[in-house]
């Protein structure tokens, strides 16, 4: 066993794939070992009455079946139900993990999970509707992948015919099991892992999202020099050891096994909340920050990412589905700023640096770089948010952050100039001792509106504005995968790149977007904003377009009133639904493709005029408010108004 099975077990990371070897030590009703692999073959060939000459289990059950028709229900019955845990099976049951998944059929595991978990359980049958993992750690997921003895009528998965039948229409559990698999840590106990299914799903989804497994570990008592070797493609190591050794070890590192609050806090420090704790002001500081970990990514509410071309290669910014999925390139900046920020979390001589900066003109990739490493980091047991837009009480959770956290932590922040002065204040008062933030920011508005905050600070800085041919390659790739290459396909691969190299030194996200469509920015721009179906969708474009020159999303309620204003349909949720791919609805705001978009459809397409009424409109938006309007909206509201009614922003 090893420190990282440690870590990712006191986090409830960890998720227990169990086969037929683990139940060794249980006992049948009749106070007999329970028959694993072997053994059953011989007793259902004895049934049937068919000589055994070592075939495998899958071969006599197929053979057997048919001859003993339902009475394999009783025999079956009469070894796996109503067994007795062993006493490794009551040990380990006593600890919380995130999912169970079992390939047996007998009652032993769960009759231990049921006298000794400290979760709720929840035994699951591989056709049932799948439910989400409980990030409370409350619930206890047990799944029975191959048949359960209580309910014979839903069948068993033990045959080739009944593995081939599977395999054409994936069980729901076992496609969950695929998912779970790229998302979690898994131990496998007791399974050599033959498992065609297994591989089938993992494949599946690794095909579909692209995406790269998780070290995982397979603890049995021998393997052979190929097998080990199989195991390592799907980067699974092997541990010689036995279930009773693992238990042995867990008893060791954790003579008192985990609760689930326990391993909440551990796993989630923001939830460390004691009884004298205030619940609701704590619940207020954590809503706009994002836990950086992939079980709580995957079940985030998100904007549609597409499929097959990926948003993201519209213009768009990756959603977390898509670093998650890989579908942006690892650019040669990513290692480098990754390698930087692991070395100031882990290096005594740069523990007085608390700040880190992602410099880059506006679509330069800085978004996508900061959560490519965000998720890289929080795999290497650091806790890491997110935060995303200034509605966050920065002062308030650094606070709370500083009290619950064990270890050293990071917090990144987009537009970080936009907090300058909050975070300036928490580095002078050095009110952050474990914590370092990283932030993006155009180096042109550090300039002015940051770099004055931060005077007596020691940080570090990476401008991330240029690409070069290797990162074109790379880039490339991914756009054959999920972007549109009708065009470049006609090119040559040197074509491709000078193309993309070149494009891009304007920007990259233009870079992108000009190389794949093959036609200037601006006329992609004209193009959309001509196939603008009515005039409420034109003005939805131009308010939203508003809140993006303040860096953040607009909110539906103050666009609707602002529409009404102009007496215009305000049903914005439909009017965004019709302007795909330059609008998107999430949670009651409505974002905008990127910034530099808006920008060409302010200065090229709309009139002094029509800005006029727009801005009319917004402003009258907010007139519902009391005085100090500021004081009686949220931050990302407060940053609009004050745009609206500053006169240096009118007269641009």
């Amino acid at each position: 066993m090893n420190n990282d099975i440690k870590q990712a077990l006191s986090e409830g990371r960890i998720m227990l794939l169990l086969g037929a070897g683990s139940s060794f030590g249980s006992l049948t009703q009749t106070r007999k070992q329970v028959p694993l692999g072997e053994e059953l073959a011989k007793i259902l060939a004895e049934q049937a009455q068919l000589p055994y000459s070592g075939e495998t289990l899958s071969r006599v059950y197929s053979a057997c079946r048919p001859i003993l028709g339902e009475r394999i229900h009783t025999i079956l019955d009469s070894y796996f139900r109503n067994c007795t845990p062993s006493k490794e099976y009551n040990t380990l049951s006593k600890f919380v993990f995130a999912r169970i998944y079992t390939l047996n059929i007998d009652d032993a595991f769960e009759k231990a999970l049921d006298r000794n978990s400290k979760q709720h359980l929840y035994i699951r049958s591989r056709n049932e509707k799948v439910s989400p993992p409980d990030q409370l750690f409350h619930k206890q997921d047990y799944i029975k992948l191959n048949g359960d003895v209580k309910k014979p009528n839903e069948g068993y998965i033990f045959s080739p015919q009944e593995y081939g039948a599977a395999s054409a229409k994936p069980p729901l559990w076992y496609k969950e099991l695929g998912s779970d698999f790229f998302n979690y840590k898994f131990l496998f106990i007791g399974s050599k892992l033959d498992e065609p299914l297994f591989y089938h799903q993992i494949e599946r989804y690794r095909g579909a999202t692209q995406s790269e497994e998780q070290r995982s570990y397979v603890i049995t008592p021998s393997a052979s020099p190929i097998d080990i070797a199989s195991l390592k493609s799907s980067n699974i190591e092997h541990i010689s050891a036995t279930l009773s050794d693992f238990v042995s070890w867990l008893e060791s590192e954790f003579p008192t096994p985990l609760t689930p609050v326990q391993t909440l806090k551990r796993s989630r420090p923001e939830y460390n909340v004691s009884a004298d704790d205030d619940e609701e002001k704590y619940m207020r500081i954590f809503k706009e920050v994002v836990p950086i970990n992939r079980a709580c990514l995957q079940i985030m509410n998100e904007r549609d990412s597409g499929n097959p071309i990926r948003n993201f290669f519209k213009g768009f910014k990756p959603t977390w589905k898509d670093i998650i999925d890989k579908v942006p390139a690892e650019l040669e900046n990513t290692r480098i700023i990754y390698e930087e920020i692991y070395s100031l979390l882990k290096n005594q001589e740069y523990s007085n640096i608390n700040l880190y900066c992602i410099f880059g003109s506006a679509g330069s990739g800085k978004t996508t770089l900061a959560k490519q490493i965000a998720l890289k980091i929080s795999e290497h047991n650091t806790p890491v948010y997110y935060v995303e837009n200034i509605n966050a009480n920065l002062k308030d959770l650094i606070n709370e952050l500083e009290k619950k956290s064990p270890q050293k932590y990071l917090v990144f922040i987009e537009r970080i100039a936009d907090s300058a002065q909050i975070i300036g204040e928490i580095l002078s008062e050095q009110k952050l001792m474990k914590g370092i933030f990283v932030g993006t920011e155009s180096k042109q508005i550090w300039s002015y509106r940051a770099k004055e905050y931060f005077e007596s600070t020691r940080y570090k800085t990476k401008d991330i504005s240029l690409i070069n041919r290797s990162d074109a390659r790379k880039i490339l790739t991914k756009i054959r995968q999920y972007g549109n290459w009708t065009r470049l396909e006609r090119m040559t691969p040197s074509e491709r790149i000078k193309e993309l190299v070149t494009n891009s030194r304007k920007q990259l996200l233009i870079g992108l977007m000009e190389t794949t469509l093959g036609e200037g920015f601006y006329q992609i721009i004209r193009r959309d904003f001509q196939n603008i179906p009515t005039e409420s969708h034109k003005a939805l474009l131009a308010l939203s377009g508003i809140a993006s020159y303040q860096r953040t999303n607009a909110h539906e309620t103050t666009l609707t009133r602002a529409l009404q204003h102009l007496n215009l349909n305000a049903n914005v949720s439909e009017l965004v639904k019709q302007m795909d791919g330059i609008l998107f609805y999430k949670n009651g705001n409505v974002e905008t493709r990127h910034y530099a978009y808006v920008e060409k459809i302010f200065d090229q397409f709309l009139d002094t005029q029509y800005i006029y009424n727009i801005l009319e409109a917004y402003i009258t938006s907010f007139t519902v408010y009391e005085y100090p309007i500021v004081k009686h909206v949220i931050k990302s509201e407060a940053a609009i108004y004050k745009s609206l009614v500053n006169s240096k922003n009118l007269r641009k």
